[in-house]
């Protein structure tokens, strides 16, 4: 109900059944602030009302919007305050929708070889970084759940457009590029890979099915090996265990990331190198602590850095300390690292030894 309604019917059928019933008419009720636009006569925000001549048609929005275009604006908006319209807000929106969209659009292009009942790994066999995924994934569960609960609809919205912008589409799907594309389709990284795809794409279909049903279907009807016929018809998705220590662990990792993302992007602009992977990284932790966990995670570091090759140094008292130099070895045409194997294999005198082992396999 509209605000107006505290002191119309909320409060006239309250005072009614308390009088006569001695119990509210209703277990629950959500009010929200009026429709309001800026309007340019007198500078200020006005009521959208039909005694007004402001009408809105939702229609006219579904028509140039899109339907769940509408739904993710309705939900975008604290709706306790009135809440504005406009044409420049429904453009942000847009952007929001396909930017999810798209996200969602990613991980299905590398689901398609993959079937989960034959290809899927066990949790315990996972890789850490997908393991890391499936925690953040957990919290995002809990935490939207929480919203639907207390009708915060403004913050599922907020929710999902940070996880696909942040973990996803800025960290994860970047880094897993590499392995999705060049490794052997059924190598054991390549599969963990798709198997925390394959769990974020379903869950973000079904947390998204009540305020963007359609898009929802759609997303659900192309993944492989889905548990029912229509995502309205799957259970919603109940929060798993997370993992803390993990989280915290990649954090502290991700944090290192970004610092070695600012002396990449300074090597780039004093040309000394031109792409990620033209770089050698050699990083001086700040305490031992991190000095552990990098040399735990040395294998996946270049992974992590997107550059060709990463080393870690000793401690630097001073803190941590990144420094970047040109890869050593040549360039592979087919993943395009820098690496000191490239032509050793006679029969692919351009390739590096993963992807000659690879192309090997696939004859």
């Amino acid at each position: 109900e509209g605000s107006d309604q505290h002191r119309g019917w909320f409060q006239s059928s309250l005072l009614t059944a308390m009088a006569t019933e001695k119990r509210a008419p209703f277990k629950t009720v959500v009010t929200h602030g009026f429709l309001v636009v800026h309007v340019a006569e007198t500078g200020k925000k006005a009521k959208i009302s039909k005694s007004a001549g402001r009408p809105a048609n939702a229609e006219d929005y579904v028509n140039k919007y899109g339907a769940d275009i509408l739904r993710l604006w309705v939900i975008s908006e604290d709706y306790q305050a009135d809440i504005p319209l406009s044409d420049e807000i429904f453009a942000r929106i847009g952007e929001t929708y396909f930017k999810v969209r798209n996200t969602l659009r990613i991980l299905l292009a590398n689901l398609y070889d993959f079937a989960p009942s034959t290809d899927a790994v066990p949790a315990e066999q996972l890789a850490e970084i997908d393991r890391w995924l499936l925690s953040r994934l957990a919290g995002l569960v809990a935490e939207i759940t929480e919203a639907y609960e207390r009708f915060e609809f403004h913050r599922v919205y907020h929710l999902v457009n940070a996880f696909c912008a942040v973990e996803l589409s800025s960290f994860y799907v970047d880094v897993t590029k590499d392995l999705m594309y060049t490794f052997a389709p059924s190598s054991p990284e390549r599969r963990s890979a798709q198997t925390a795809m394959h769990a974020v794409v379903t869950t973000l279909a079904r947390l998204l099915a009540p305020v963007l049903p359609f898009t929802a279907e759609e997303v659900w009807q192309a993944v492989p090996g889905r548990s029912a016929a229509s995502v309205h018809l799957a259970e919603f998705p109940v929060a798993g265990p997370r993992d803390v220590p993990l989280e915290e662990r990649w954090q502290k990792l991700l944090a290192i990331r970004e610092a070695a993302a600012v002396e990449l992007e300074k090597a780039r602009q004093s040309k000394q190198i031109g792409k990620s992977l033209e770089a050698r990284v050699e990083i001086a932790p700040d305490s031992e602590a991190t000095r552990a966990l990098l040399t735990a995670v040395a294998p996946v570091l270049p992974t992590v850095l997107i550059v060709s090759q990463a080393a870690v140094g000793p401690v630097n008292p001073g803190g941590l300390r990144v420094t970047v130099k040109r890869a050593e070895g040549t360039k592979c045409v087919r993943c395009w690292r820098w690496t000191a194997d490239v032509g050793r294999d006679a029969a692919h005198p351009e390739l590096c030894g993963r992807c000659a082992h690879v192309v090997q396999l696939r004859k």
